[in-house]
Order: C-alpha cells, then structure tokens, then sequence
C-alpha cells in the first residue's frame, strides 16, 4: 500500500462511535439547555469544540483564534447600568435610585437604546392637548397617569413642548402586570434593532408612584404644577448600538503540498439549536449534535492521517437554526489565512437518524445547474461505508448552510442529510435515540471524499471560482467592514458616556462595560497592521488602505464609515 493509502486506513480505523457517542451526549445535554443562539450553553458547546481542536494540533482558522467572531443586531437592556432617579429639588430627604424591572419599565421593546436624560418633573394632568398647554415643560420631564388611550400620542404632545420625557404612573398593579413579557425581553435580550430617536416614556412602579404622589394626597397635581422633583433616567444597552458578536469555531488543518496546500477544503455543520421551546428543553440530539460531533470525528482522523495535499478547514457555524446566520456573516466576511482560498464546501447536518442505509444529498443531477464533482464522489464512496443509493435532498438544496457558500463565494458544494424524522425540532430529540454507527460511517465517507479532493487537478464544476487574489480582496474588505462597525459601536458608546467622542482612538475609553464586550481583545488593526482613524470633522471611522495613504483606488483603497447615520 502506498503511504497515501495507509494515511488514510489509519484516519478511517480512528473513527469511534463510542467517541461520537461521548461528545454527543455532552453537546445534547439539559447542561447546555439546547445550545440556543445566543446562550451558554451554545458557549460551553463553542468551549469544548475549541479544546479539542487544540488538543489535536489544529492551527487557528479564524482571524483571531479559534473563533470567527460575528455580529447581529441584539436588543437588551444592562441592567445594572441603567436606572431611574428621583431626587427632591431642594436636596432634601427622599432620594430613590430605582431598577429596571422592579421600580421602573418600559411599555415596548422598540424603546431600547441608549439615553440619558434628566430634568424637573411637571404634571401635564390626563395628558390631553389642553392640559398640556398649561405645563412650561422646556427641559423638563412630563408626568401624567396611564391615559386611556396611546401613551406615545401623549409623548409626542409633550415632546413638542420641549420635554425632556414622559414619567407615566401606573393605575394599580394591573397595568404593571402587562408588561411583563417586554421586562422579560429587554432582560433577556432578543434578536431585533435599536430604537432610533426614542423619546424616554418610562412607566413607574406602584410604590415608587404612591411615595412621589403622597406629598399630594395620594393624587396627581394640577397640569403645570411641579412636583418638586428632579428625575434622570440612564438607559443603556448591553452591547453598544445593541451590535452583539457571536462565535463560528474553525479549525484549520494545513496542507503539506508547496501549492495544493493553498487551497481549501472546507467541512461545516452548524452546533446550535433552538434552545428551550414552550417550557421545554430541545437538546437536539440530531439536529445537529449529530453533525457537530461528525466533524469532531473527522478532527480526529485528520489527527491520525496528518497533513494532506490540500488544507481542510473544519467549520462549526452558529444562528443556523435562525436562518443560516453563521454561515452567512463568514461567506460574506470571510477569513483564511493570507495565500489561501476556499475551493468547495461540503456541509453535514441531521446524520444520526432513519434507517442505516437512508442518506440523503444535494445536489442531485435533478439540479442540473449545480450538480458538481463533490456529488460524484459521495454517490462513488456511499456503498463503501453501507449506504444504498443516495436519495435527493434537493428540497433542501436552501435550507442549510451550504447555501451561503454556494451563493455567496461561488464555490460548488454538497450537502450529506439523513433527513427528517418524527422527533424534529422536539424535545423528543435525545441522544438516546441516536444511530452513532451510522454517524461514524458518514464521518468515514467524508474522509474519502477528501482523499479523493488530493488529485492534482479538481474538476468540480465548470464555473469558475476566485483566485488567491480575488478571495484576498474579499478578506480585507471584509476586515476592515467589519471593524469598522465594531468600532462605530464604540464610539457612539464612548460619546454617550463622556458627551463627546474622543480625538483618537487611543484615547477611546475601553473600561465602559459595553465597549469591552463589543471590542474584547481591544481596539483593532486593519489588515496592514495600521491603526484606523477617526475623522472628527466628517464624523467617520477611517481606514486609509494597503498604502497607508489618504486616497487610492480598488478595493485596498480608503474606507470610511460614518459614526451617525446619513
């Protein structure tokens, strides 16, 4: 046998179902409560891929690490750093510092950003157009009591006379009682955008409110008249702008031909699920511990195989289950290390259910347009492993994360799927039920499709994909995109925090809890390892290019991103 044929007989005799087995019934555990995206325990699931990857002398495969860090609009409220303050006017007893969710609460999610305002509160009576007018509420904060109609034609009456905000008091616990699915939310947090020109209308809780009208006889004063009271409220989100960042794990296992080696095979299956559903766990034992732990065992044989001619990037992809979101932020922004690019996907999901011969894949020659090399290998190699003829997913053909690679960098993929079954997206999904055999014979049938992606010339299919130079582009532009939003995101923060924004990055204040965790490691580098500018006058983030120079042409040329919306 040719050393070539021994390498791969060592990496298919190290592939264990009884391994498999281990890894998913940690991944598909109550511990990690459904690896939801986000959650902790999608994290302890990130944790553990990323050790194993580094107990088996993988290079990092992305940017900084292990971890492709992306980033989705995330609405939630910092808790700790945001509050409502009532202080007596003449600086006498009575000062109240009240939390969100117990002595304060917001009517609507779409009210979460970031804002601080403060001011002498004014009764303004039911709220009405005349009752308004009798109120001089130029810097001040408008009070009124739960109106019978829309709380937000109230605040905009009240913010054309120059209010500041407007404090609603609640009549009685039941109104409070509405709103706690939206405390529930903006604690928790929720995919969804920040609120643009939100005008504070904070309803306060039912002892805040008896103390503030007690003074009054338990009643609300006469429109106009003060209460005696100055208020401010901080509200603050817990990522800046509510830009979050969430964690694909790559792991690169390099190549060992002085050319070949540039090129990329890419393996994907996404870790997450859908966390808790109704009161239940869904721990999603297939979908996908079942593809997650087959790319663990492919880990494994590489460990036992060594280098091959080409590099193999082995990609764990989160947001899968909320719309392909991991796959798609890492073909849009790609990274691989300088030199390479990417020359096909093959992404594995749902590979431990149905009968031990049932698989399934996509393309098939029913989709003519895309049906490539990397389908010709499976359907050559599936018998070998025990599988009968490979039925079509080609219903599928949009719905798992082979897609972005296909759409978005041209590349030709495929996609091995044992199909659905009668415990999908239940919390019936159990590792107990779980063919680990069958996962490890998928795991040996993708080790022989990449032994057969070690020929000198791959002939996958006829469209043409980037070359080192086009791909680069794409990377840098990529970066600088992407840092350049991170970076927007903190300095809105740094301006709300110290009323301005600061002259240079070096000065950008990183101790503000939301800064550090939108920014993590620090303020970073461009692609050419200069730091990026901030353009005061122009208001924009500046990245001066592969020159290091104001001006330029092509895609290494300046980039700028404007800190305020235009």
């Amino acid at each position: 046998a040719s050393p070539s044929d021994e390498a791969l007989d060592r990496a298919l005799e190290g592939v264990s179902a009884e391994r498999i087995r281990e890894d998913l019934e940690y991944l598909a555990s109550d511990e990690l409560a459904g690896r939801d995206t986000p959650s902790p325990g999608l994290e302890l699931a990130a944790d553990y891929i990323e050790e194993r990857l580094s107990e088996l002398g993988f290079e990092h495969g992305a940017r900084t690490g292990f971890v492709d860090h992306w980033t989705r609009s995330w609405v939630q409220l910092d808790t700790e750093e945001s509050f409502l303050a009532l202080e007596p006017v003449d600086g006498g007893e009575g000062a109240q510092r009240l939390s969100f969710g117990e002595g304060y609460f917001l009517v609507s999610p779409r009210e979460m950003t970031d804002l601080s305002a403060e001011g002498e509160l004014i009764s303004v009576g039911d709220g009405s157009k005349s009752e308004v007018r009798k109120a001089d509420l130029e810097g001040a904060w408008a009070v009124t009591v739960w109106p019978e109609g829309s709380i937000l034609a109230v605040a905009r009456r009240v913010q054309e006379e120059g209010a500041v905000g407007l404090l609603v008091l609640p009549v009685g616990e039941e109104a409070i009682g509405r709103l706690g699915n939206t405390t529930r939310t903006l604690s928790d947090g929720q995919f969804a955008d920040v609120g643009e020109g939100v005008f504070p209308a904070p309803v306060l809780g039912v002892e805040a409110t008896d103390r503030l009208l007690a003074p009054f006889g338990g009643h609300l004063p006469d429109a106009g008249e003060s209460f005696g009271v100055r208020a401010e409220e901080r509200r603050r989100t817990t990522y800046p702008g509510g830009l979050r960042t969430f964690e694909n794990v790559c792991g690169l296992w390099p190549g060992d031909h002085s050319k070949l080696s540039k090129e990329v095979i890419i393996i994907s299956a996404h870790y997450d699920h859908v966390g808790r559903q109704g009161g239940e766990i869904h721990n999603g034992a297939d979908d996908n511990a079942s593809g997650t732990t087959g790319l663990l065992a492919i880990a494994e044989a590489l460990h036992r195989h060594g280098p091959m001619k080409r590099s193999v990037l082995l990609m764990w992809v989160s947001g899968e289950e909320k719309g392909l979101w991991g796959s798609e932020a890492w073909t849009r922004r790609p990274w691989l290390p300088e030199g390479h690019r990417p020359v096909c996907n093959l992404n594995i999901d749902m590979i431990g259910r149905n009968s031990p011969e049932h698989l399934c894949i996509t393309p098939t020659r029913g989709l003519a347009e895309h049906y490539n090399g990397l389908t010709r290998l499976a359907e050559q190699h599936a018998g070998t492993e025990g599988f009968g003829e490979l039925r079509s997913a080609d219903a599928y053909w949009r719905r798992s994360d082979h897609m972005n690679f296909a759409v978005h960098l041209g590349l030709p993929v495929a996609f091995l799927f044992a199909d659905i079954h009668e415990d999908y997206h239940k919390p019936t999904d159990d590792a107990d039920r779980i063919d680990y055999d069958k996962i490890r014979r998928v795991a040996r049938l993708v080790l022989r499709m990449l032994d057969g992606l070690q020929k000198t010339k791959l002939d996958l299919h006829r469209k043409k994909i980037d070359d080192v130079d086009d791909f680069q582009e794409k990377v840098f532009a990529g970066w600088v995109e992407g840092d350049q939003e991170l970076l927007v995101a903190a300095l809105r923060a740094h301006r709300m925090e110290h009323g301005a924004l600061p002259d240079s990055l070096d000065d950008l204040d990183t101790t503000i809890p939301s800064i550090e965790r939108v920014l993590g490691g620090g303020v970073p580098l461009d692609p050419w390892g200069r730091p990026y500018r901030i353009d005061t006058k122009n208001g924009e983030v500046v990245c001066l290019g592969a020159d290091g120079r104001k001006g330029g042409r092509g895609e290494r040329a300046d980039t700028s991103l404007a800190i305020d919306p235009r």
